[in-house]
């Protein structure tokens, strides 16, 4: 059995992080040609090189809220199975944003890859920059690509294991 990494979805919209949960998660589910439909009006989509999904096993929690995913990450520590990578909207109202949650989740776990996936956000990259520092995180780009979700959460969560490793 192949090692699995366990990532956290958190965006305000259940069916956002129910559709990036189907996308990541390995098992494929009956209700697959409703996924893609919800999927295609959530993304960018071509089915022709759309790959199957990710290459690597991973185990996808969601959360609708920044509150929460911190919850979340603190219950994952205690259990000493941390969340490799967490896939955060930036705007989430009515409570905490993507940023706030993110430097929570830094606070509890500082391993942790951070991908912000957003459509929109009030807080400049600049200042992401700044704060959470040069190459902490990746961001991509509401609509996304299918693909480029898929590929991003792999390399974090390789990227992860290979900063845990050298720890």
């Amino acid at each position: 059995m192949s090692k699995s990494y366990r990532i956290l979805v958190c965006d305000d919209r259940e069916e956002i992080t129910n559709t990036f949960s189907e996308l990541l998660s390995p098992e494929k589910d009956i209700g697959i040609n409703e996924l893609k439909g919800l999927a295609s009006s959530l993304f960018e989509t071509n089915d022709s090189d759309s790959q199957e999904g990710p290459r690597i096993n991973l185990r996808v929690d969601t959360a609708n809220q920044g509150l929460e995913a911190i919850d979340m990450a603190v219950d994952a520590q205690k259990a000493s199975d941390p969340y490799k990578v967490a896939v955060l909207d930036m705007r989430m109202p009515p409570g905490i944003n993507g940023f706030e949650t993110a430097m929570k989740l830094i606070e509890i776990d500082p391993k942790i890859e951070l991908c912000f996936c957003t459509a929109y956000s009030d807080i400049k990259i600049s200042v992401l920059t700044q704060t959470l520092g040069e190459g902490r995180f990746l961001l991509l780009k509401k609509p996304v690509n299918p693909d480029e979700l898929i590929t991003t959460v792999e390399f974090l969560s390789k990227n992860s294991v290979k900063c845990t490793e050298k720890a």
